[in-house]
């Protein structure tokens, strides 16, 4: 008999009490006693059911600890949604005054994004402890996190239109709420030195992309790569990103499980040579996991690369204990261990896709791949790949046609050829930085010249194709 996965009512809960929490406001005090007196009930009962040699197993027994154990979760949900500030962060009204600024002292962020005659990044305004989407305009300058802007700016809240509600509340989880604009010849531009203290990820991050620009000297294609690899979409350009996103390939653009799934099998495939003992599996396992999660920190721990890294860290050591390991338990694990930690990543739409998608090849995919089978063995990877794309699909229909407003209708074609083009594109680049001053350094910009290039080709193709999208108003 196939054992149910135990955390997924656990999640299911806590999921309904993070939407509950956010459509209402419930008294905080009341959740506080209420989440108090349901975890003090679960532990008594789970002690007296589980621990007490005389207590009861009979059903009624377990069906108590079952809805107490729901109740529970759904309460937690509440009171840690409410305890993140939620409802405080969305009504929220700007501290900066409106109109022009003679003097400002900003602090750059994160770079949102990089245009011929523009740049957008997230500044931090130090006077009044506050964020601020701030466009440069007519500037062509380097724009580095952490530099410095000081001189006259133009600083407008936010307008509350209900039309565009769902970029507000965005805007609002990031702390920002008020749009600021900055014209070159009235602003100074201060760089970040050198010897500053910053963390190593995030200084790891910044020489890698600065590496890559200086190896491949066609932007469009090191846009590509450093979006491919780190996330960071500050130098794609808009028409490339367009492309992407009309043919059904914009998934690629953000890190997620599919850059973690690559980097597993390509690990998984080296280390399986050296055997399969059980100190070889604990060595195997600890070196995967070192890489996986060195990756996510690279990468800013994006909620989608921390739910592939999780699942994955579930599935190695179940491996290591001789346990059987459920997919959908470990999607679970995944959620409620980080709604728990961060719950606003759930209205992230990264995050909603990434556990949709992922939710759709357990459930979705083994049916659609039952339909067809063949002994052929290309013919079988081509119709794998083809089942993982169109469960994906499926499942992420709604929230595209939500988050984005169109349906690609060519996504099927765009995957096939894309997804190995893209690993070719990561795998390559990471052997660009391994073999740095050798003579495979040679072959493989070659390869990542050439791969980069075939997959920019590519997606622009499709998007050319007529009625690529099927537009929903």
């Amino acid at each position: 008999m196939r054992r149910r996965p135990p955390l997924l009512k656990a999640s299911l809960s806590y999921l309904t009490g993070i939407i509950t929490a956010s459509i209402m406001m419930p008294s905080f005090n009341l959740l506080v006693v209420t989440a108090t007196s349901s975890i003090i009930a679960l532990t008594a009962i789970y002690y007296f059911h589980y621990c007490n040699q005389f207590a009861s197993k009979e059903l009624f027994s377990k069906r108590v600890l079952l809805a107490t154990s729901v109740i529970s979760f759904f309460l937690l949900a509440q009171l840690n949604l409410s305890l993140s500030g939620y409802h405080y962060k969305i009504t929220k009204i700007t501290s900066i005054p409106s109109g022009k600024i003679k003097y400002a002292e900003l602090t750059i962020e994160e770079i949102w994004r990089k245009e011929k005659s523009q740049i957008t990044v997230v500044a931090f305004y130090l006077k009044y402890n506050e964020k601020i989407s701030l466009k440069i305009n007519n500037f062509k300058d380097e724009v580095s996190i952490g530099d410095t802007i000081r001189g006259k700016i133009y600083v407008y809240p936010v307008k509350r239109d209900s039309s565009n509600m769902r970029y507000l509340r965005y805007l609002a989880l990031n702390d920002i709420y008020s749009l600021g604009y900055l014209y070159n010849g009235s602003f100074t531009l201060h760089k970040l030195c050198s010897n500053h203290n910053k963390r190593l990820y995030k200084k790891l991050k910044t020489n890698f992309i600065a590496k890559i620009k200086e190896l491949i000297k066609d932007e469009d294609r090191s846009s590509v790569i450093i979006a491919l690899t780190t996330g960071f979409k500050g130098e794609l350009k808009r028409e490339t990103a367009r492309s992407f996103s009309k043919s059904g390939s914009m998934h690629l653009m953000a890190v997620s499980g599919l850059h973690v799934g690559f980097i597993y099998l390509f690990l998984s495939s080296i280390l399986f040579i050296f055997g399969n003992t059980k100190w070889i599996k604990l060595a195997r396992c600890i070196i995967i996991l070192g890489f996986i999660w060195s990756y996510a920190l690279f990468t800013d721990l994006h909620s989608s690369i921390v739910r592939a890294s999780l699942m994955i860290s579930c599935l190695e050591i179940s491996k290591i204990s001789g346990r059987n390991s459920n997919s959908l338990n470990n999607l679970a694990f995944a959620f409620l261990l980080i709604c728990i930690f961060n719950p606003l990543s759930f209205f992230e739409a990264g995050f909603k896709l990434s556990f949709i998608a992922t939710l759709s090849i357990i459930i979705i995919n083994p049916k659609i791949q039952r339909c067809f089978n063949s002994n052929i063995k290309i013919v079988k990877h081509i119709w794998k790949s083809i089942s993982l794309s169109l469960s994906c699909q499926i499942g992420t229909l709604p929230l595209t046609i939500i988050y984005f407003g169109y349906i690609p209708v060519y996504f099927m074609v765009s995957n096939l050829l894309t997804i190995p083009l893209s690993a070719m594109v990561i795998i390559s680049t990471a052997l660009v930085i391994a073999t740095e001053g050798s003579l495979f350094e040679t072959v493989g910009l070659t390869l990542l010249n050439n791969s980069s290039g075939a997959l920019i080709w590519i997606v622009k193709s499709i998007e050319s194709l007529p009625y690529a999208t099927i537009e929903i108003k």
